[in-house]
């Protein structure tokens, strides 16, 4: 918590300290294939990535998909936002085949669960596979931008800021 308090404060190098602390006691009190594990190197992953440093987040973000795919059963919500910052990693880089990928399996997974209280993960996958698809096929792009924009008007009625994102989307389309 306090590495989250201290990256949103803009400490990083803090920040970086303290979530690779939180790791380090979380993989000798639950072993190194725990869910909170996942979620601990799904932080520092993002962390990393977030400051320019990719090469060191990748890694991360791969152990990280490998732990929560290895959970029984398979920690869906935790998998899909682990796929979701893979993707998105992927995607800065230009690898758009490995981003839509990790899209693709994101939103097989919340179907395969289909719980009902995944529709914003869900929405927000479809928004980022609609700005990977945007320029090389705009159809497709359209219907995740329209998707998501109904899911996220369903979540919170009136405006969002993602809301707006998929709206300001389709109006560059």
């Amino acid at each position: 918590m306090i590495a989250k308090v201290l990256f949103g404060a803009g400490k990083y190098a803090e920040a970086e300290v303290e979530v690779r602390k939180a790791l380090a006691l979380r993989e000798a009190r639950l072993g190194p294939s725990d869910p909170l594990v996942a979620g601990t190197v799904h932080d520092l992953g993002t962390y990393l990535c977030s400051q320019g440093r990719p090469g060191e987040a990748l890694p991360l973000l791969e152990r990280a998909v490998r732990i929560a795919e290895g959970t029984k059963p398979p920690d869906g919500p935790l998998l899909v936002r682990i796929l979701d910052s893979l993707g998105l990693l992927h995607e800065e880089a230009g690898r758009t085949r490995e981003a839509a990928e990790c899209y693709d399996r994101g939103i097989s997974t919340l179907d395969a669960a289909g719980r009902p209280g995944d529709d914003e993960l869900r929405a927000q996958l479809l928004m980022h596979r609609g700005l990977l698809l945007h320029d090389g096929s705009p159809e497709a792009a359209e219907r995740d931008y329209r998707e998501s924009a109904r899911r996220f008007e369903r979540i919170w009625p009136g405006e969002s800021p993602s809301l707006a994102v998929c709206l300001e989307n389709l109006a560059v389309l």
